[in-house]
């Protein structure tokens, strides 16, 4: 009996002691580094608010699935590295460094507003892009019959746009908003995109889209098939031919994953050579839905946070 009350005594000094240390904890984190403090507090509310609107439910306590950790990335990984790469401009430099070479499309014109943009200056075919969100995008084909005024409202408005609060994607937050002119490249290309963790290509999948519907399917680093039903279903019939340049693709993902947890390196391979298109850090925006839980605990069991 009195070993059992001296254990009781013994636990209850250590919770003491454990509360204490989250306490003092707790003052010298908001004491020393209230800035952070409140922006780690910010990010958590607009996300969970942002999955309550979307009726979804975040487990912060038990991240199993990929979606539950991409929403924990969300709020405690924002990084001003995440922020230069989510840049489409900066990008540039980051790819030059880690891969020796600048592998994306070439940049043409950069703007800090509309009114800068001189169309006589570019050529035919062109792509107008802001460098601060996703699917900010606009493709010129043909510039004789190219409606400017109408492109300048978008344009404005996407300047006018914090991404990073829509989404509550809080990296895009960090980025000077600017508009550039990119070369085109040509239409129907084909994307892939690597899911790598910790700087480790795991998987890719590739989109195909066939009588207006969208198909998903996803393959490991040997190009086997994987029978994930994942954001959408994979086509029936049709398998992805491996692509020519896979292994220098997988050479490319592993050296811009390199610096992150997570990462989806999105890659397009043109005729003679691979080009990188983004680098994705909450593909989705976190609701990276599959029909099989097992899947979206597959998919997102090497994250370690």
């Amino acid at each position: 009996m009195e070993a059992k009350g001296g254990n009781k005594k013994h636990n209850k000094k250590l919770l003491v002691l454990i509360f204490s240390i989250l306490v003092i904890e707790s003052i010298l984190l908001f004491s020393f580094f209230p800035k952070r403090f409140d922006i780690i507090r910010f990010y958590r509310k607009k996300r969970l608010e942002l999955l309550r609107h979307a009726n979804r439910k975040y487990r912060e306590f038990n991240l199993v699935t990929i979606s539950d950790k991409l929403n924990w990335l969300a709020i405690h990984d924002v990084s001003q590295l995440k922020g230069n790469c989510s840049d489409k401009i900066l990008l540039h430099q980051y790819a030059k460094k880690k891969i020796g070479k600048d592998i994306c499309n070439k940049i043409l014109k950069i703007y800090d507003n509309v009114n800068q943009i001189k169309v006589e200056e570019l050529p035919e075919k062109f792509v107008l892009k802001a460098n601060h969100g996703s699917q900010y995008n606009i493709i010129v084909e043909n510039k004789t019959n190219f409606d400017f005024s109408a492109a300048k409202k978008t344009l404005s408005k996407w300047l006018n746009t914090d991404f990073g609060n829509i989404t509550a994607e809080f990296h895009y937050l960090l980025i000077k908003k600017k508009i550039f002119a990119e070369e085109y490249i040509g239409a129907n290309l084909k994307n892939y995109k690597f899911l790598c963790y910790h700087g480790v290509p795991k998987y890719v999948y590739v989109s195909i889209i066939e009588n207006h519907r969208k198909y998903r399917n996803f393959y490991d680093m040997n190009w086997n098939f994987l029978k994930f039903e994942c954001l959408s279903e994979p086509h029936p019939t049709y398998k992805y031919p491996k692509p020519k340049y896979f292994e220098l693709m997988k050479e490319y993902a592993k050296k811009l994953s390199s610096e992150f947890k997570f990462v989806r390196v999105d890659l397009y391979e043109l005729e003679k050579e691979v080009r990188l298109g983004e680098l994705t850090f909450i593909p989705m925006n976190s609701g990276f839905f599959c029909k099989n839980k097992k899947d979206e605990i597959e998919i997102g069991k090497d994250i370690i946070i």
